[in-house]
């Protein structure tokens, strides 16, 4: 069909031929507009006349046979338009079809708390992150969390002078995920992001990056930490001169319980030369291998 078209844009065309016209005229001066105007009008009424006289010119002979071939071509086209409309219901009932099975995935992932399976827009309708301009940056299975940074709008000059538009970070970020036990969370917090080369903050940033700030945590020690709630267990070595002592079960807050044969501790260090296993009314138990830990917990306040 569009090879069609093609052929009749083509046969309809009398003049192919094209004119300019240059003058230098400085509007800046008191009768320049006026020469413009001027040149203007003289230059379409050249062309005119010149179109006009190649279709009087053309009329005689060929019009007959570009009427006679424009229609033969229409025709062609009248025995394609079933086609057509067909290709087209069954390209609409097929993208509906998909568009359907693409939600029902996405409610299936939101449904089961593994909402990292989701599109991007899944995603965002699910959590709304409580900014304006907002930048789904990343998402893990590990951390079950999905990462959401504040963007705004800023302008800027093209090589042509013409203004544009881009987004850009400005620091301010919400880390938001589905814990093992369907319980919904997230925390507003701030990362310090890098600059492009006109001083904007980019929007790049990862959730293990938000975890590190949310806990305090260093970046070597996420590689093995395992999480429970608002609790993070980091392998680590325990500090030189630091008195361990003797203390089978801790609890570090309510309902969250440490227990371990052997298990010694000092503040947030702690060690085992037998399986940890860490316990809560609601989340999953964790059990972590026998060595020495170092417990983080959220500094910042958990957002609604």
């Amino acid at each position: 069909m569009g090879d069609i078209t093609h052929e009749i844009r083509i046969a309809a065309q009398i003049s192919r031929g094209s004119d300019e016209l240059r003058e230098k005229i400085n509007l800046k001066t008191k009768l320049g507009p006026a020469l413009r105007t001027a040149a203007r009008e003289k230059f379409e009424i050249a062309t005119g006349n010149q179109f006009l006289a190649e279709c009087v010119a053309v009329a005689k002979k060929q019009i007959p046979a570009i009427r006679a071939k424009i229609s033969a071509l229409q025709v062609q086209q009248k025995t394609l338009l079933p086609k057509l409309r067909l290709a087209n219901v069954e390209y609409l009932t097929d993208r509906k079809k998909k568009k359907a099975e693409l939600q029902a995935q996405d409610a299936a992932a939101l449904a089961s708390g593994e909402f990292w399976t989701a599109t991007p827009e899944a995603i965002k309708s699910y959590f709304h992150p409580p900014f304006s301009k907002n930048y789904l940056a990343d998402v893990s299975a590990p951390w079950r969390a999905a990462l959401f940074l504040e963007c705004e709008s800023s302008g800027w000059k093209a090589g042509k002078g013409d203004w544009r538009h881009k987004l850009v970070a400005t620091g301010r970020a919400y880390l938001c995920g589905i814990d093992d036990n369907g319980d919904e969370w997230g925390y507003h917090i701030r990362l310090r992001l890098n600059y492009d080369q006109f001083g904007d903050m980019q929007l790049c940033a990862t959730v293990d990056e938000a975890v590190m700030e949310l806990f305090h945590a260093p970046a070597d020690a996420l590689v093995a930490a395992q999480r429970q709630g608002d609790l993070l267990f980091c392998p680590a070595p325990i500090p030189p001169g630091t008195e361990m002592r003797p203390q089978e079960k801790w609890e570090i807050r309510e309902s969250h319980e440490v227990w371990s044969p052997g298990l010694r501790r000092n503040g947030n260090y702690l060690q085992s030369n037998r399986d940890i296993v860490i316990t809560h009314t609601s989340h999953e138990m964790l059990v972590l291998p026998p060595g020495s830990y170092q417990l983080h917990t959220i500094a910042a306040a958990a957002a609604d």
